[in-house]
Order: structure tokens, then C-alpha cells, then sequence
């Protein structure tokens, strides 16, 4: 048998894929799902405010700009909020904030390297790729690096998991990555 929901016979962009693939799900964002896809099942507008282009194409949704919001909360229309900073955005109801996390990072590092200078090395690289380090959703490497203290004091720092995997696994995938020798 085939399950559809509403949203996927409107063709609308359901919040919890949304926040799935983003890897911005969270346990409380369970509440936001039921009205929110039950509005855009219904057709109702629903507003979209992201702080980056972290997506385009979101069928449904009503894609607005960060002056437009205060508006929105003064008509009480649903708004779902793409941001890193949900702290800078009131609580209301029919609002719901999403702190997106879309990539993963694979790194490596010398034995017994210092902490601080792979910190370092972290940082100027996101600044180079355009990636604010709290759109990182974890840190992976092969498993041999899995106890090497400049990643782990880095994951446990940014409050993300640090995953490893064999040689064999990262073989499986290698050419559709950049790579070093491992």
C-alpha cells in the first residue's frame, strides 16, 4: 500500500520534511506539526523567513523578508522561521523557529595535535566556506581518529556528535567527496 498525506496530495512542503531536511528536527517542534500541515493542506498562507538561502523552491510556502515579520505577527498568520538565532524572534502562537544544520564535516587530524590549533583550523575554514559553525550538524572522520582529543574536545565544544566510520565505509562514498589518504 502507498500512504499519502495531505500535504503530499497538495503538493506543499510539510513542516516536519522541511525541518528534516535541514536536520533542524527537534522534540518540540512535535506541537508545530498537526496545525501546520493541516493549514497548508487547507491552503492557508503560510509565511517563511530564512536568514540564509538555505532552501529554495518551498512550494506553499510564502516566502517573506525579515521587515515583513512584525507585520505578520500583527495579523496572526503562521510563520515558520528558518534561523541560528531563535532567541532574536518573540514567541507567539502560530510561529514556529527552525535552527537549520545542514552539513556535516569531515575532519581529520595529527595525532595529539593541539585542541586550539584545530579550533583554529575549524573556524577559518567555515569562514571560508560561508558556514556559520552552529550550521554544523556533526563531525565525522574514520574511525582510527575516533579518541584523537582535537576533534573530540571540538565536538563536545560545539554540542554536536562526533561519528566515525572504517575505511571501508568511507570507500563506499570517496568519489563523491574530496579526500585525503587514510
Amino acid at each position: 500500500p502507498v500512504i499519502t498525506t495531505a500535504t503530499d496530495v497538495q503538493g506543499v512542503t510539510a513542516l516536519d520534511l522541511l525541518a528534516k531536511s535541514l536536520n533542524a528536527w527537534t522534540p518540540a517542534l512535535r506541537p508545530y506539526i498537526v496545525p501546520f500541515n493541516r493549514w497548508l493542506a487547507q491552503g492557508q498562507s503560510i509565511a517563511c523567513y530564512q536568514e540564509k538561502d538555505w532552501l529554495e523552491n518551498l512550494p506553499g510556502l510564502e516566502m517573506v523578508d525579515r521587515e515583513e515579520i512584525d507585520k505578520l505577527k500583527d495579523e496572526n498568520l503562521p510563520l515558520i522561521i528558518l534561523t541560528l538565532k531563535p532567541q532574536e524572534y518573540s514567541e507567539r502562537e502560530k510561529q514556529v523557529c527552525l535552527c537549520p544544520k545542514p552539513y556535516l564535516v569531515g575532519v581529520g587530524a595529527r595525532k595529539d595535535l593541539d585542541p586550539a590549533i584545530f579550533e583554529e583550523g575549524f573556524h577559518t575554514f567555515c569562514r571560508l566556506q560561508g558556514i556559520d559553525p552552529r550550521e554544523v550538524a556533526r563531525l565525522v572522520s574514520i574511525d582510527v581518529k575516533k579518541e584523537e582529543k582535537a576533534i573530540c574536545q571540538l565536538a563536545e565544544r560545539l554540542q554536536i556528535p562526533f561519528e566515525t566510520y572504517s575505511k571501508e565505509q568511507l570507500q563506499l562514498v570517496a568519489a563523491n567527496y574530496p579526500q585525503s589518504e587514510f
